[in-house]
C-alpha cells in the first residue's frame, strides 16, 4: 500500500478506539447520574417529608402538656393553633408521600403510618382535647397519661420505620452510584488500555513500515555519498520509499560508468597520454554534457600547461622572464597571475636588497628592508636579511645608547652579553667607564645617607679617585660645607615648631636660596600664628553656645586652607548629629514620635542613632500593645492582654501595670457574669465571695 493509505487506515483505527472509549465513560456516567438523580429528587426528600411528621407530631405532644400547664384562655387558644398547623402539616406532608411512593413496601410503610394515625392517635387525641375543653384536670391527666400515651407510640413506630426505610433506600443509591462509578472506571481503563495497545500497535507498525525502507535509502545514499557505489538497491515494493529505491540504483549504475571513464582517463594522463578522451555513448542529459566537458578540460590544460612549465624553468635558473600579458580566463588566468606575482616579487625583493645595501654605506644603520611588502617565505627572506643587519649594527647601537644614557646621568646596568673581537673591546671600555659612576654614586648616597642621618661633619673619601674625578669629589664636600650653617637655624625652628614652641620671626641676612628659606620659614611661624587666633576664636564660640560658627579658612591658602576646612568639618561631624538628636529627643518629649533614623553615622555617632532608633521602636510597640488592648476592650475581648515579654525596664513595668488593671477590673466583672449566669438558671443560692474595694 502507499503511505498515505496506510496512515489513512491506522488513524481510523485510532479514531474507532477514541470512541468506544467516549461511548463507555458516558454510559457508565449515566448509570451514575441516574442514581444521583434518584437519590436528590425522590429519596431525600421523602426523608424530608417523614421527619418533618416527627417534628410536628413532636408539636402537638408539647402543646398537650402545655394545655395542662396554663389556666390562660388565650394561651390556651394560641396553643390549639399551634396544634391545628401541625396537623394540617402532617396531612399536607402525608398527601406528598402518597404521590411520590411507587415501591409495594414503601406503601405498606405509609398504611401503617395511616392506619396509626387515623385509627388510633386522631380518636385518643380528639377524647384529650375534649377533656382539655371542659377543664377535667382529672380526666386529662388520666388520657394523657393512658390512652394518648398507648395510641402515640404506633404512631411514632410507624414514622421511624417509614424513616428507616428512606435511609436505607439511600444508603442503597449511594452503594448502587459507587458500584456504577467502579465499573465504569474499570471498564474505562479496559477499553482504554485496549486503544493505547492498539494506538502502539498501528504506530509500532506504521513507523516500521515507512522507516525501513527508507532507513534503507538513507543508508544506500549516504554509502554513495561516501564513494561506495556496491550497495544492494534491488526492491519490489510499490510505495514511495519502494519507487525512490529503484530511482537511486539507476543514479548508482550511471556513477558507475562515469567513474570507469574518468578511471581511465586519469591512468591516460599518468602515462603521459594528453589526446586521450572520455567516451559519452550511451549517456544522455547532464550526465553526457559532463563527460563532454571533462573532455573540453583537458582540451583547455595543455597550451597554458606548457607556458608555467617553461616560466618556471627559467625562474628556477636564475632567469627572471618578463611578465605574461596573453589573455587566459578562469583558473588558467589565475596560474598566469600567480606567475606574473611570483615574477613581481622577485623584481621587489632584489629591489630591497639594493636598497639596503646603499643605506647601510650612507651610515643608516637603522634602516631596514620591509618585509612587510612580502608573504609566507619571502618575508622570512626578507627578515633574515634585517637580522644579518641586526648583528652587525646592535652592538653600535648599544654602545650609543650607553654613552646616551650616561650623558644623561642616567646610569645603565653593566653589559653582561658575549661579544667578540672589537665588539668586546668596547664592551669592557663601557664597563669600567660604569664602575667609576657606581663608585662615585655610592660616595654620593653614602653623603647623603650622613646627612639624613644628621652626621653633617661627614665627607665624601675623594682619595678613592684621579684625576677630575677626585676634583668633582672635592667640590661635592666644599658644598656641603656651604649649606651647615643655615640648616642648623633652620633645623632649631623646625625642632622649636614641631614642639609646639612658636619661635619669633627670623631677622638675620641670608642670600639666595637660604634667604628664601628664612622667609619660608617666617611665612610658616606667621601661618600658624594666625591658625592659632582662628582655633581660639573657634573654641570660645563653642564654648558659648555659637555652634553655627565657623574658622574662616578663606584666609590661608593650600594644606593650611585644608586644615582650617577640616576644623569646620570636624565641628560639622560632631553638631549635625547633635541636632539629630535634639530635635528626636525634643519631639518624642512633646509625643510626636519621629520615624526610624536611616541616615549612615559612624563610631559613637552611629551608637546615639542606634539607641534613638531602639527608643522610638520601644515607644512604637508600646503604643501598639495599648492600641491593641484598648482595641480589645471596644471589642468586648476582656480576656486579651498584652505580651510584657516583648519590652524591656520601664516599659515592661508598664505594660505589665496595665495588664494587672485589666486583671483587677475583669475578675469582678467575670464573678458578677458567674453568678448571673446561675441566677438565670434558678440558683439563687450563689453569690459573688471576693474581696473588692471602691465601686467594685
Amino acid at each position: 500500500m502507499k503511505i498515505s493509505i496506510k496512515i489513512v487506515l491506522a488513524f481510523a483505527a485510532l479514531i474507532m478506539a477514541l470512541v468506544a472509549v467516549i461511548f463507555f465513560g458516558i454510559k457508565g456516567m449515566q448509570s451514575i447520574d441516574n442514581e444521583v438523580t434518584l437519590l436528590i429528587k425522590d429519596r431525600f426528600p421523602k426523608t424530608v417529608l417523614v421527619n418533618g411528621i416527627m417534628d410536628d407530631l413532636n408539636i402537638i405532644a408539647i402543646g398537650n402538656r402545655d394545655l395542662l400547664l396554663t389556666s390562660n384562655p388565650a394561651e390556651k387558644e394560641k396553643i390549639k393553633k399551634l396544634q391545628s398547623e401541625a396537623s394540617g402539616s402532617i396531612t399536607d406532608r402525608y398527601k406528598k408521600l402518597e404521590e411520590t411512593i411507587i415501591t409495594e413496601e414503601e406503601k405498606k410503610l405509609l398504611e401503617q403510618l395511616r392506619i396509626a394515625r387515623e385509627d388510633i392517635y386522631l380518636p385518643a387525641w380528639k377524647e384529650y382535647l375534649k377533656a382539655v375543653e371542659k377543664n377535667d384536670m382529672i380526666s386529662s391527666l388520666e388520657i394523657m397519661n393512658g390512652p394518648l400515651i398507648e395510641a402515640v407510640k404506633p404512631y411514632f413506630a410507624a414514622i421511624n420505620a417509614l424513616i428507616s426505610s428512606q435511609n436505607e433506600l439511600m444508603d442503597q443509591n449511594g452503594i448502587t452510584a459507587k458500584e456504577e462509578y467502579a465499573s465504569s472506571k474499570q471498564l474505562m481503563f479496559i477499553v482504554g488500555g485496549i486503544a493505547v495497545l492498539l494506538a502502539i500497535f498501528i504506530a509500532f507498525t506504521l513507523i516500521k513500515s515507512i522507516t525501513t525502507p527508507l532507513q534503507r535509502a538513507v543508508n544506500a545514499a549516504n554509502s554513495i555519498a561516501a564513494g561506495d557505489l556496491e550497495v544492494d538497491l534491488t526492491s519490489n515494493g510499490k510505495d514511495e520509499v519502494s519507487m525512490l529505491i529503484k530511482a537511486m540504483d539507476e543514479m548508482k549504475n550511471t556513477i558507475n560508468k562515469i567513474l570507469s571513464d574518468t578511471n581511465g582517463l586519469i591512468e591516460f594522463a599518468k602515462d603521459g597520454k594528453l589526446d586521450a578522451r572520455g567516451d559519452t555513448k550511451g549517456l544522455t542529459g547532464s550526465w553526457n554534457s559532463l563527460v563532454s566537458g571533462i573532455n573540453d578540460i583537458l582540451d583547455a590544460v595543455i597550451g597554458p600547461l606548457n607556458v608555467t612549465a617553461e616560466y618556471v624553468d627559467r625562474i628556477s635558473k636564475g632567469d627572471i622572464p618578463p611578465r605574461i600579458i596573453d589573455e587566459y580566463k578562469g583558473d588558467f588566468n589565475e596560474i598566469k597571475n600567480n606567475l606574473n606575482q611570483l615574477i613581481g616579487v622577485l623584481e621587489g625583493l632584489l629591489n630591497e636588497v639594493n636598497t639596503q645595501v646603499v643605506n647601510i654605506k650612507n651610515g643608516k644603520l637603522d634602516a631596514r628592508a620591509e618585509s612587510s611588502k612580502f608573504t609566507g617565505d619571502w618575508g622570512k627572506l626578507v627578515v633574515g636579511i634585517n637580522d644579518l643587519n641586526d648583528a652587525f649594527i646592535g652592538p653600535l647601537n648599544i654602545t650609543a645608547e650607553y654613552v646616551d644614557r650616561i650623558s644623561k646621568g642616567d646610569l645603565p646596568p653593566r653589559i653582561v652579553d658575549e661579544y667578540k673581537g672589537d665588539f668586546n673591546e668596547i664592551k669592557n671600555n663601557l664597563n669600567q667607564v660604569i664602575g667609576v659612576l657606581e663608585g662615585l654614586l655610592i660616595e654620593v648616597d653614602t653623603q647623603v645617607v650622613n646627612i639624613k642621618n644628621g652626621k653633617l661633619d661627614a665627607r665624601a673619601e675623594s682619595s678613592k679617585f684621579t684625576g677630575d674625578w677626585c676634583k668633582l669629589v672635592n667640590g661635592i664636600n666644599d658644598l656641603n660645607d656651604a649649606f651647615i650653617g643655615p640648616l642648623n637655624v633652620t633645623a632649631e625652628y623646625v625642632d622649636r615648631i614641631s614642639k609646639g614652641d612658636l619661635p619669633p620671626r627670623i631677622v638675620d641676612e641670608y642670600k639666595g636660596d637660604f634667604n628664601e628659606i628664612k622667609n619660608n620659614l617666617n611665612q610658616v611661624i606667621g601661618v600658624l600664628e594666625g591658625l592659632l587666633i582662628e582655633v581660639d576664636t573657634q573654641v570660645v564660640n563653642i564654648k558659648n553656645g555659637k555652634l553655627d560658627s565657623r574658622a574662616e579658612s578663606s584666609k590661608f591658602t593650600g594644606d593650611w586652607n585644608k586644615l582650617v576646612n577640616g576644623i569646620n568639618d570636624l565641628n560639622d561631624a560632631f553638631i549635625n548629629p547633635l541636632e539629630v538628636t535634639a530635635e528626636y529627643v525634643d519631639r518624642i518629649s512633646k509625643g510626636d514620635l519621629p520615624p526610624i533614623i536611616v541616615d549612615e553615622y559612624k563610631g559613637d555617632f552611629n551608637k546615639i542613632k542606634n539607641n534613638l532608633n531602639k527608643c522610638i521602636g520601644a515607644l512604637n510597640a508600646l503604643i501598639q500593645d495599648a492600641e491593641t488592648l484598648a482595641q480589645a476592650g471596644v471589642d468586648g475581648k476582656l480576656q486579651t492582654r498584652a505580651n510584657a515579654s516583648k519590652h524591656n525596664g520601664c516599659y515592661r513595668r508598664v505594660i505589665e501595670g496595665v495588664n494587672e488593671i485589666l486583671d483587677n477590673v475583669i475578675k469582678p466583672i467575670d464573678e458578677c457574669i458567674l453568678v448571673h449566669d446561675k441566677l438565670s438558671q434558678g440558683d439563687f443560692t450563689v453569690s459573688m465571695k471576693g474581696e473588692y474595694k471602691g465601686d467594685n
